[in-house]
This record gives structure tokens, C-alpha cells and sequence, in this order.
């Protein structure tokens, strides 16, 4: 990486890197709920080939009525209430919505904006996620750094930025 990259953060950066941090736990709460509602039609279905089964239907419904439910309940979060909570986060934030400098070296990555400075070594860093649009650099699991991808002048300079990191973390 040449030089430093710098650039601001929009409301819909801090969206995206909030998607793209709860991807991963929004795929494994999906694959429950359907995994419920698979579980109640195959109760259901049992219950109503079997004679020997017999009451079993109800709590099959229950399952699928409790996995469509948890489906739709997770929709609503993802695509209404979550954007919202961020969108006014974002707003409250005032640190975030100002110009970042950051500069890469061999130490750490140094970040500087309005309100101060501080250098990140790269052993800090625990794991790392992007998409076309940021990259997330993880301090642990709940905390990280967004990087805008069109902050970097050349796609080879976020290569050389993820290179520094340590092997386990690529």
C-alpha cells in the first residue's frame, strides 16, 4: 500500500458493515428457524400417516408455526428494525462521521481523524471480513475497523493491507 488512504463514512457504509457483520449470524439463524419448521412437518406428517402417533400433529404445528414465525420475525429485524437502530447509532456516533486518515506500515495500522490518533498493531487484529464495498478488520468479535473500499486508489493496495495481517486472520 502507497502512502495513506483516507476518506469519510456515510450512513450507508456503517449500514453495510453492520450487514456484513451479522451475515454470518443472520445464515445460522435462518437455517434453525427453517430447521424448526422441517422438524414440525416431519412430526406432522408422521403424525398424521401413523395411527399410533396420534396427538403428535398438534406439536408438530407448533414447530412449524414457531419456525415460520421465527422466520418472519427475523425479516422484519433484518430488513426494518436493525437498519433503523443503525441509521440512528450512525447519527449519534460524531466520531465516526468524520474524515479518517489511516497509514499502513510494517508496526500496525495507524488510523488519525479529528479527535486523535493511535497506531493498531497487526497482531491485534483477530479476524477480517469484506465485501465490493468495506472491509471489516476485527479487534474481537463485536468491535472492528471499516475500511471503504473507495477510499484505496488501487484494488492492490487492499491486498497489501490484508498481506500485513497474521496468517490466520487472512
Amino acid at each position: 500500500m502507497r502512502g495513506t488512504i483516507s476518506g469519510t463514512l456515510d450512513a450507508e457504509d456503517y449500514l453495510a458493515a453492520q450487514r456484513l457483520h451479522q451475515a454470518a449470524a443472520n445464515a445460522r439463524f435462518l437455517k434453525l428457524d427453517i430447521g424448526l419448521l422441517l422438524l414440525g412437518a416431519t412430526i406432522w406428517g408422521i403424525a398424521r400417516a401413523w395411527p399410533g402417533a396420534a396427538g403428535w400433529d398438534g406439536v408438530g404445528i407448533i414447530f412449524i408455526v414457531g419456525g415460520a414465525a421465527a422466520i418472519c420475525i427475523q425479516l422484519l429485524m433484518a430488513r426494518i428494525v436493525a437498519p433503523r437502530l443503525w441509521r440512528r447509532h450512525f447519527r449519534q456516533q460524531k466520531t465516526a462521521q468524520t474524515p479518517f486518515e489511516y497509514r499502513v506500515d510494517a508496526d500496525g495500522l495507524h488510523v488519525r481523524t479529528a479527535h486523535g490518533q493511535a497506531m493498531r498493531p497487526w497482531n491485534v487484529f483477530h479476524k477480517v471480513r469484506q465485501n465490493d464495498r468495506l472491509v471489516l478488520l476485527y479487534h474481537n468479535d463485536v468491535l472492528f475497523e471499516i475500511l471503504a473500499k473507495r477510499w484505496f486508489s488501487d484494488p492492490e493496495d487492499i491486498a497489501g493491507l490484508l498481506r500485513h495481517l497474521p496468517a490466520p486472520v487472512r
